[in-house]
């Protein structure tokens, strides 16, 4: 047979396979394959950062690659004036390719922003949405150091650091822990005057009704099951606060810092 005549018609290669019986041509017919092209990938879809009133927080970053073949061309863009993107054109054989978001919060009020910043390539595009924390308070969250094995015992510390005027007047710490976790309790002193674990959830509260002087570090514990498979389990938090200034209200602010624990062959030697 000879299948050397291919012809690229829109999306697919056309192939003609002639069959030779003998000298004599006793069959040709078409097919159509499909024709591999680029494909626009896009991870993480969601960067978040948190700032004190007055500064810009660090950039964040997403990335963008062909999932396909070939080289693919890809542009960023955004339309919103508390951020910028670099670099705003790329090309990607394959490989993944940095995007940095530059935020510039300097100007902005107590709040939580949200933008949208478009990828387009591959005849497609991609939306990656950014949120922007502003706050006068700064919450975040740390774990024992390395990783850990079905059975640990895990302390962990959130820090607490108010920057905005006045003074605190009240204040309460959400957690969420992965599901099955065990809550052992609280370490470290004071002790919150209020501190509610829901173990059908994995919720946990803490509230003072005397407010610590502020940067305070609240330190509990938490038990991972026994058979608790290998893997990485996260976190999740958030605080509301209130102050004496009359014009301010109530604020919720999510928990920064470390989110996740792994678990499992990370422990062997």
């Amino acid at each position: 047979f000879d299948s050397t005549h291919a012809l690229l018609n829109g999306s697919y290669h056309v192939v003609r396979v002639t069959v030779d019986c003998e000298g004599t041509d006793c069959d040709e017919r078409e097919y159509q394959a499909p024709l591999a092209a680029a494909e626009l990938e896009v991870a993480p879809t969601v960067v978040t950062a948190v700032c004190r009133t007055g500064t810009s927080p660090a950039n964040g970053v997403f990335r963008v690659r062909n999932a396909g073949v070939g080289a693919m061309s890809f542009s960023v863009s955004e339309a919103t004036t508390w951020l910028s993107v670099s670099p705003v054109v790329g090309v990607s054989n394959g490989s993944w390719e940095n995007v940095e978001v530059i935020f510039d919060a300097s100007a902005l009020l107590e709040g939580v922003y949200t933008g949208i910043v478009t990828v387009t390539g591959a005849g497609t595009s991609a939306n990656v949405e950014v949120i922007l924390t502003v706050t006068d308070m700064l919450v975040g969250r740390d774990f024992d150091d390395g990783c850990h094995s079905p059975g640990d015992i895990i302390d962990v510390a959130i820090t607490m650091d108010f920057g905005g005027a006045g003074e605190v007047t009240s204040l309460a710490v959400f957690e969420t822990l992965p599901p099955g976790w065990a809550y052992l309790g609280v370490i470290s002193d004071p002790i919150p005057d209020v501190g509610d674990f829901y173990p059908e959830t994995g919720k946990l509260e803490f509230g003072w009704v005397n407010v610590p002087t502020l940067p305070h570090t609240v330190v509990y514990q938490v038990q991972i099951p026994e058979d608790e498979e290998s893997g990485v389990f996260c976190f999740s938090g958030t605080t509301t606060y209130r102050n004496d200034v009359p014009t301010d209200p109530e604020f919720t602010v999510p928990t920064y810092g470390e989110q996740c624990v792994e678990i499992g062959d990370c422990c062997l030697p």
